[in-house]
């Protein structure tokens, strides 16, 4: 305690603006350090010249450090100002104080972007998110700096207003100190007066007492006494005019001066709830800034959100695009199939040609059975085959119908699905849009509001203006009147002096008219004073009236000043919003028109699996029909020449097969 009364260094404090504040105590500046205006990375100096980091010197204790979970540092702070960050949330909800002496400073936190509380999930985006993670990011870190350099703005404020405020403070001591020493002179002027009028009383007493002494010698002592009481008096009168005039004129300096005074104290006034109206603009800046972070951050996940639904959305067409695939795959097996078959159909007609061939010949009898039973044996071996080919054929044509059916559900499910997020999609863009709508009427209103609180608060000021003219009005009126009361009385004082000098001459002729002269003299005095006691109640009345009612509209003021910072940050929160609900009407735009293609694409190709399998349909019908039709009996008729039914000989194929 000893050593905090005997430090009397003064500091002056330079920010990283370049603004100097100052000259404060050391205490001041531990002061200022507790309420968070002085942070690390200021400069202090107690001459202007050789300066030092603020957190180096030991009284102002900026030495401590926030740890977030992560176990990165962010300071130094003062220990107070630590915990109402920790208090207030700014900082991470695990976050703990270390003292310097037992922190890690190489996990400090070295850029503006890892502060407490920085969003860090733009990591986590869609790949399609990308250019706009980023941009928030960008964004994020700019808000940051721009916070940072508002906080900073706001510490430099808050020391002019209290360097104003201390300003303030001096010179309404100065003025009520000058006021006291003004009345005490207007109470020593006052007791001369009266000690005066009782030694001119005492005198005219004198001059006019009738059982004076007749001796020579005492007439004579009396009179040169009475002539050196009357030199004195008028000497001293002399000297109380002259101290009147200069009192006089001391008092119009002075009420001049007050008046500079009293108009420099308004100016200050006014920057000074200027000032406040900055800082309270400035934090409910901060607040909103807060706000549409948090605001963005849940904009950001519903985006996220969508764009998962869409990625879903991708994979199930993936998926139906893998399936059709397979669906093409099978046609085209289906496709060789056929081929198979009309091979199979030549190789018939080529085996009946040689029917035919063999039946021209001219073997023997045996032979033509051998060849005829082993034709039989072929014929049946082949009929064989092509039943078996004709139910393997049906059996896929089967399957592809019910796989092309099982496709056509799942198309018309992912079509439905589709069908809910275009629903989805306009409903949030008939949203958007009725925002969008409204914002502008808000804002419309909120202007009309802020013109109309500001025409209140210039007539609110007007009228402050005219009662503070009316207050110095009476004021001079007042002192004017003081003026010529002043004069009166030096008139009176001078015709009392006449009045003596007539006395000193021996003339008592209207001693009786100076009785009644004095008497009146008397109650013009009284009144005089009465008039006097009664003009400084009424100023007194009036200054406190006029203080009261400074009071009441500065209070005002700072109401309707109140409601014109929250009128401005609201329509500031309006505009971000305006321009976000735009930027998500123009990407549904987009979403919409890529969701039209695609529809339109898988349209497309619905159609020509839709063609594709009715060719199909229609070749398999043809070749059942041309299978029904095919000549496999004995050829009609007894023509001599006709090669006979059992001349066959079987192709190698068909040997082999057999």
């Amino acid at each position: 305690m000893a050593d905090a009364r005997s430090d009397t260094r003064n500091w002056f404090l330079r920010i990283s603006s370049g603004t100097i504040f100052g000259p404060v105590s050391t205490q001041g500046l531990a002061t200022w350090a507790a309420q968070g205006r002085v942070l690390a990375g200021n400069e202090i100096s107690t001459d202007r010249k050789q300066w030092q980091s603020a957190e180096s010197l030991p009284e102002l204790d900026i030495s401590w450090y926030i740890e977030d979970g992560e176990g990165v540092l962010t300071g130094p702070f003062h220990r107070s100002v630590a915990e109402k960050i920790i208090a207030t949330g700014t900082g991470q909800g695990d976050s703990s104080i270390i003292a310097a002496e037992d922190a890690d400073l190489s996990r400090l936190r070295k850029t503006a972007a890892s502060r407490p509380g920085a969003d860090d999930n733009g990591a986590a985006a869609q790949p399609e998110l990308d250019l706009e993670s980023a941009d928030a990011t960008d964004a994020a870190t700019a808000d940051g700096d721009q916070a940072a350099s508002w906080i900073e703005e706001r510490e430099g404020l808050r020391l002019r207003i209290a360097e104003l405020e201390s300003q303030t403070q001096n010179i309404l001591r100065a003025a009520e100190k000058e006021t006291r020493t003004q009345n005490r002179q207007l109470e020593n002027a006052r007791k001369q007066i009266a000690t005066m009028q009782a030694e001119l009383e005492e005198l005219r007493l004198l001059a006019g007492d009738p059982e004076a002494p007749a001796a020579d010698s005492a007439a004579g002592d009396e009179k040169a006494a009475l002539e050196e009481a009357l030199e004195t008096a008028r000497q001293e009168i002399a000297d109380l005019r002259r101290t009147a005039e200069r009192d006089s004129d001391t008092r119009q300096a002075r009420i001049t001066e007050l008046e500079q005074q009293l108009a420099e104290a308004s100016d200050s006034a006014d920057t000074l709830e200027k000032l406040r109206a900055e800082q309270e603009r400035l934090t409910a800046a901060l607040a909103a800034e807060q706000s549409a972070k948090t605001e963005l951050g849940t904009r950001l996940a519903e985006l996220k959100n969508a764009d998962a639904e869409a990625a879903r959305l991708r994979e199930a067409l993936d998926e139906a695009n893998g399936e059709l695939e397979r669906l093409r795959d099978e046609q085209a097996q289906l496709l060789s199939a056929r081929k198979d078959i009309e091979a199979l159909k030549v190789r018939i007609a080529e085996l009946v040609g040689q029917i035919a061939e063999q039946d021209a010949t001219a073997e023997s009898v045996e032979m033509l059975q051998t060849h005829c039973t082993t034709l039989e044996a072929s014929l049946h071996q082949a009929q064989e085959s092509y039943a078996e080919l004709l139910a393997f054929s049906n059996g896929r044509d089967q399957k592809h119908l019910e796989e092309q059916q099982a496709a056509e559900a799942q198309r018309g499910a992912l079509q439905a699905q589709l069908d809910a997020a275009q629903i989805s999609i306009s409903e949030l863009r008939q949203q958007l849009e009725e925002v969008a709508q409204q914002e502008p009427a808000r804002i419309r209103e909120l202007n009309a509001r802020l013109q109309d609180q500001e025409m209140l608060v210039a007539g609110v000021l007007a009228e402050g203006r005219q009662v503070t003219e009316q207050l110095l009005a009476s004021e001079r009126e007042a002192f004017a009147l003081l003026r010529d009361s002043s004069v009166a009385r030096q008139t009176m004082l001078q015709a009392r002096l006449g009045a003596l000098k007539k006395q000193q001459g021996g003339e008592t002729g209207d001693i009786f008219e100076r009785e009644a002269k004095l008497r009146t003299d008397r109650a013009n005095s009284a009144r005089t004073q009465e008039a006097l006691d009664a003009l400084q109640q009424e100023h007194a009345r009036h200054v406190r009236q006029a203080e009261s009612r400074e009071r009441e509209l500065i209070n005002r003021i700072r109401v309707l000043e109140l409601e014109e910072e929250r009128l401005k940050a609201r329509v500031a929160d309006a505009e971000p919003l305006f321009q976000r609900n735009q930027r998500l009407t123009e990407q549904l735009r987009d979403r919409e028109q890529e969701l039209a293609q695609e529809r339109q694409q898988r349209s497309i190709e619905q159609a020509q699996l839709e063609e594709a399998h009715q060719t199909l349909m229609a070749h398999i019908k043809t070749a059942r029909q041309q299978e029904e039709n095919l000549p496999l009996g004995a050829p009609e008729g007894n023509d001599p020449g006709a090669p006979p039914p059992h001349a066959f000989r079987p192709p190698p194929w068909m040997r082999l097969r057999k």
